[in-house]
């Protein structure tokens, strides 16, 4: 990769690690004329079987559990209009490929007089009429 004076890029990346256990993660370089000018501090992760987040501070931490459930039913309570605990629809547009889930997020909000276009939107993508048929 190659970057231009005064400008700065993020990369999003991956990894899979072979087994539980303590890794260290080499970092990135900068280099001219193939000597390093600059280096990141070296990473060390401790790599564990399962989460175990249990801070549900924002809404984005209550995702990052990954508990359905737990997401149902802050959707079922919270001010969501205003945004309660950094609540932005957006951001769990991912779990609408998820039919069940899709179909329940729904209910909710329809049982709460809420409407979301972007929500109703994967109707189409579910194919479920009543869904399509509300949003046009």
């Amino acid at each position: 990769m190659t970057l231009n004076s005064y400008t700065t890029t993020t990369i999003e990346i991956y990894f899979y690690w072979p087994s539980i256990g303590k890794f260290t993660h080499f970092p990135s370089n900068i280099t001219i004329n193939n000597s390093i000018v600059s280096r990141a501090k070296v990473s060390n992760f401790n790599v564990i079987q399962k989460s175990k987040l249990v801070k549900s501070d924002t809404f984005l931490d209550l995702l990052a559990l990954n508990d359905k459930d737990l997401i149902l039913s802050f959707i079922n309570w919270a001010d969501l209009i205003n945004g309660e605990n950094g609540f932005k629809f957006f951001d769990m547009m991912y779990l609408m490929k998820d039919k069940e889930f899709f179909k329940r997020i729904t209910v909710i909000l329809r049982n709460r007089w809420l409407f979301n276009k972007e929500i109703w939107e994967f109707g189409f993508y579910h194919k479920i009429d009543i869904i399509v048929s509300e949003l046009i």
